[in-house]
């Protein structure tokens, strides 16, 4: 809880919640800053879950670009596995945008490409990040963008959950039609999806649902946004990942 005292989780002094299961924590010797994740205890109980958290997190920390929030370690203590990454100081894009409104265009554009550009470095090796949503983008106090949540997705969906609460009820909104079905495909074209609703969110503030089938209904953007936009933002949002 918010405003309790500081609580010692191994190496680490748990300073505040921030959102979830993710602490602002500093090293207790190092004497550093950073947020850490803890997960379920049901992934102690699964040794490939386990096995799993720690090559995504390796995969993670590989990935070194400005706007993909670094892993920087993960480890076990007290029945709890965790992941260690930098801390960035800022609002996530859904809270920013319910505080203070939607974005014009060219913030938009220019959050979205940050992401993008982020993305792509970790799609070229071969990680998809599987659960783009708007609380996944933080926005730093210099007014750039951070993609959270990197090497997680594929480990919640082992589990059958995005943090504690089925994908199914949570971040749906932002899912795209091939992660609704009874049989959930993700890849690289997934991100885009997302990453166009997500789009659309910064613009309108309103979040779109389709049924898996169409191309879901847009808001009427196209009297304050350039028509290269909008046209971008329907491309991302096809409903065959082939047309993206």
């Amino acid at each position: 809880r918010r405003g309790r005292s500081d609580f010692k989780f191994g190496d680490y002094v748990l300073q505040d919640r921030i959102g979830g299961a993710v602490f602002l924590a500093r090293h207790a010797l190092l004497d550093s800053t950073v947020a850490l994740k803890i997960l379920p205890r049901d992934l102690v109980r699964r040794g490939s879950a386990v096995s799993r958290l720690q090559l995504d997190a390796f995969f993670a920390a590989c990935v070194d670009h400005p706007h993909l929030i670094s892993v920087i370690d993960t480890g076990y203590h007290r029945g709890h596995c965790f992941v260690v990454m930098e801390y960035v100081p800022g609002l996530d894009l859904e809270t920013r945008i319910d505080q203070h409104g939607t974005l014009d265009a060219p913030t938009a554009t220019q959050l979205v490409c940050e992401a993008a550009c982020g993305l792509q470095v970790a799609h070229e090796m071969q990680t998809v990040h599987g659960a783009i949503e708007p609380s996944r983008l933080l926005v730093d106090d210099m007014g750039h963008i951070k993609v959270t949540g990197m090497g997680m997705s594929k480990l919640h969906a082992d589990l059958g959950t995005t943090d504690t609460v089925p994908l199914r009820t949570r971040g749906r909104e932002f899912a795209a039609p091939e992660q609704m079905r009874a049989r959930p495909e993700t890849d690289v074209r997934s991100d885009i999806y997302s990453l166009g609703k997500t789009f659309c969110f910064m613009l309108s503030g309103k979040k779109t649902r389709g049924d898996g089938h169409r191309q879901p209904a847009l808001p009427d953007l196209r009297h304050s946004i350039p028509e290269q936009i909008d046209r971008v933002c329907r491309k991302m949002l096809a409903s065959d990942p082939a047309d993206r």
